[in-house]
């Protein structure tokens, strides 16, 4: 799912699987988009921050054109633009930004510690070739949790880090929507509320191991105007902090006659 064709120096050409569903994924392009910014950096800086802008629905059944702009390699950070289109018209701008290693003070959010492991949980319709997902009947009406891991990828894949990244990026983008519907659950039914992603940022701050288990706690900020903000923080199985999510959707509940 996240092979990318190399068409030429900056531009890259890659497909959705062969799922049932009409429309790409979102966040299936942007892992696609961070691995093709990070074939096109001329550094060994590792991925720490992702801002996307979805702009158009992606069509699951046609080929997806990644344009990289590698604005700027500097000695410590280098940061790239990727546009994803589909004949011709852009459906996705995602800007990147990668750092080189080097010492820090440490802090992180701790993890709760309400959750059940994964292997209490049960296993989630959401999962697909590239992740497990698996939702935990815990939290408040604003807040949910689920955990993920990389599914059935290689090891070649899997000894990646930007591969790990990405699927972290990746797995992150299945808990928001879900938890501005849990919020509301006692007003909208899933087929009274149009909702899609309007942008998506992801900050990482650790890489996760091959195979690891990541929670990914999401809570609803605010809903207004017929959009809903989330916040989420992911951790690994141990604790680990190692990336906090933010994204904006489209959450705008339709009339009787649209439902």
């Amino acid at each position: 799912m996240l092979g990318i064709e190399r068409i030429d120096r900056d531009l890259f050409r890659c497909w959705s699987p062969p799922v049932a569903r009409k429309r790409v994924f979102g966040g299936q392009v942007i892992a696609q988009g961070l691995v093709a910014a990070d074939r096109s950096i001329e550094s060994n800086h590792v991925l720490h921050s992702v801002h996307s802008y979805f702009l158009r629905p992606g069509m699951a059944d046609k080929p997806i054109i990644l344009t990289v702009d590698p604005i700027r390699s500097g000695r410590s950070f280098s940061t790239c633009r990727v546009v994803a289109s589909q004949e011709g018209k852009a459906i996705l701008n995602l800007e990147c930004s990668f750092h080189g290693d080097e010492p820090g003070l440490d802090h992180a959010l701790p993890m709760s510690s309400a959750v059940p492991p994964p292997d209490e949980c049960e296993r989630s319709p959401f999962s697909d070739g590239l992740i497990e997902v698996r939702r935990a009947e815990t939290g408040t009406g604003s807040e949910t949790f689920s955990w993920y891991r990389a599914h059935g990828v290689s090891t070649e894949i899997d000894s990646q880090t930007i591969m790990r990244q990405a699927i972290a990026v990746y797995g992150a983008d299945h808990g928001p929507i879900g938890t501005l519907r849990a919020t509301h659950r006692h007003d909208v039914t899933r087929d009274s509320v149009m909702a899609a992603t309007l942008d998506h940022l992801v900050w990482i701050h650790d890489t996760p191991e091959p195979g690891e288990w990541l929670l990914h706690h999401c809570t609803t900020i605010a809903t207004s105007a017929g959009r809903g903000l989330t916040r989420g923080s992911v951790h690994t199985q141990a604790g680990r902090h190692i990336a906090t999510v933010v994204q904006e959707a489209l959450f705008r509940p339709l009339r009787p006659d649209q439902a």
